[in-house]
């Protein structure tokens, strides 16, 4: 994230407005949250103050530098657990890659290293489901993952059957989701299959608008470049 002007809104607080108000709204003291893709801790930080100390916020980044950040923007913060780990859909080596061309710094994503230019590091990914034990119930996951949301679903089958009254906050961006061979349509299928009902955020409004059908979402996508997509069970 180094556009400035995403960057000043992200010190601001006023970074997604309208996903920031609803994660307020879903989350209560003593809840659990996950944060996939945590960048450098706005979402995590703002987990942790809406669970408080009673409550558990588990965040994951795989980018080493930002990482880094991630850990000390969360210092004082002893309810955070910070993990450097990549998150797919099983256990095997990926490539994170930064694209030299984008102005935004949460672009690591799990990709091929020939397919574009950037500084590529190797490491391990696993499921979520190898990571947290049975205990880890969550309120809220929110997942931003540059196209990887698919088998990041995958990998948290068994987590998402143990928690019922889960809803998840997922990006759905067509340009990263292509760079992985996805689609929208196939994201919202997956969600659906995994019996969840999505809701488009409206950013400046914090309205949520159902979207039952790609038809319904291809509209939105092409207004906005990309959404964040409130999940929740009937």
């Amino acid at each position: 994230m180094t556009e400035p002007y995403t960057h000043y809104r992200y010190l601001l607080g006023t970074y997604e407005p309208g996903t920031s108000a609803v994660a307020r709204k879903l989350l209560r003291p003593g809840m659990t949250a996950i944060d996939v893709g945590a960048h450098l801790g706005y979402y995590t930080r703002l987990f942790a103050r809406c669970v408080g100390e009673q409550g558990r916020v588990n965040a994951f980044e795989p980018q080493p530098e930002s990482f880094g950040i991630l850990v000390r923007n969360t210092k004082r913060l002893p309810h955070v657990r910070c993990l450097n780990m990549a998150l797919l859909d099983q256990q095997r080596d990926v490539v994170l890659l930064r694209d030299l061309h984008s102005a935004r710094d949460r672009v690591s994503h799990v990709a091929d290293p020939q397919r574009q230019e950037g500084a590529a590091i190797t490491m391990e990914a696993v499921a979520m489901d190898d990571v947290l034990g049975e205990g880890v119930r969550p309120n809220l996951v929110k997942i931003d993952v540059e196209g990887s949301e698919l088998e990041v679903l995958r990998g948290m089958e068994r987590l998402l059957n143990r928690s019922p009254d889960v809803a998840l906050i997922v990006e759905c961006n067509p340009f990263t989701l292509a760079g992985n061979g996805l689609t929208p349509a196939q994201l919202l299928g997956l969600i659906q299959e995994l019996g969840f009902e999505a809701s488009i955020i409206v950013e400046s409004t914090g309205r949520i608008e159902q979207v039952a059908s790609a038809d319904e979402l291809d509209p939105w996508l092409r207004q906005t470049k990309f959404v964040n997509l409130l999940c929740t069970r009937p």
